[in-house]
Parts: C-alpha cells; sequence; structure tokens
C-alpha cells in the first residue's frame, strides 16, 4: 500500500489547524482582557473629562451680581463607553455615575460662600442646563436636562 499521496494533505491540514488554532488564541487574550481593559481606561478618562467640563461650567454659572436669573446650557456626550451616565449633586460635589464601576468621579464645587445651595441631577441624552438664581442674601444652583431648568 502506497500512502505517499496523504503527505501533502496531512501536512496542509495541520497547517490549516494550526493556524485556526493561534487566531483563536490571539482572539481570545485580546476579547478577554486587553480590549476590555482599554475600553475602561478609555472611558474613565472621557468621564474626567465630562465631570470636568460640567464642574467648570457649574462654577462659572455665578458671578458678582445683586439680582441674578442666568441659565446656561452645555453639549455633553450622550453616552461614555456607549452607555448612559447621570450627573448629580451632593453637599457641594458634582458626580458623574456610570454603569462601569471604573468609570464615574467626584469633583468638589468651587463657589463663593454666597451660593446658599447646589442641587439637582440631569441624565446623559439631553442638554445639560445649570441655572443661577440669586440676590443680595445669596444664590442657588440648579443642574437638569435642558427643558426641565426652563420649566422652572
Amino acid at each position: 500500500m502506497d500512502n505517499r499521496g496523504l503527505t501533502p494533505v496531512v501536512s496542509e491540514v495541520l497547517l490549516i489547524g494550526l493556524v485556526l488554532l493561534y487566531i483563536g488564541l490571539v482572539t481570545a487574550v485580546l476579547y478577554g482582557s486587553a480590549i476590555p481593559e482599554y475600553q475602561a481606561t478609555s472611558g474613565a478618562e472621557m468621564g474626567d473629562r465630562v465631570l470636568a467640563t460640567a464642574t467648570e461650567h457649574v462654577q462659572q454659572s455665578v458671578f458678582p451680581s445683586y439680582r441674578l436669573d442666568a441659565r446656561s446650557s452645555i453639549a455633553l456626550p450622550e453616552t461614555i463607553n456607549n452607555q448612559a451616565y447621570s450627573l448629580r449633586t451632593a453637599n457641594r460635589t458634582l458626580i458623574l455615575e456610570h454603569p462601569h464601576p471604573e468609570i464615574g468621579g467626584r469633583a468638589r464645587l468651587a463657589v463663593p460662600s454666597s451660593v446658599h445651595s447646589i442641587e439637582g441631577q440631569w441624565r446623559s441624552h439631553t442638554p445639560l442646563s445649570v441655572r443661577a438664581v440669586g440676590n443680595e442674601t445669596g444664590y442657588r444652583i440648579t443642574i437638569a436636562a435642558s427643558s426641565e431648568a426652563n420649566d422652572d
């Protein structure tokens, strides 16, 4: 029995098997660790930029004036890492909340002592609106979606 005709076929099948095994391993490593880690890192950086931009915008809403009813809005990204997020206030702090545990943060608002309260919450997919209302006794800052802030 002559088996010389099978040698090239078996050789090619083994080569194709090794190539497929290599591609499978590389794909598993990338999708198992490298790509999700990169997405989490880039999402966290985007979250930090969004929080810094929103904080700066809220801080700039109060300026020296005796009577103030100022409204401004800012367009922030609709998603971070392809997921919706929100901003809320607590104890003169702006808090970014995101479903991914590595994305989010807090930023203490540097506003004058004449600001008596900072309140509100905002959910992505709408422009962020900041409203500052005050007089000679003090100010109140509210964050909300643009349509909600204009209803007051």
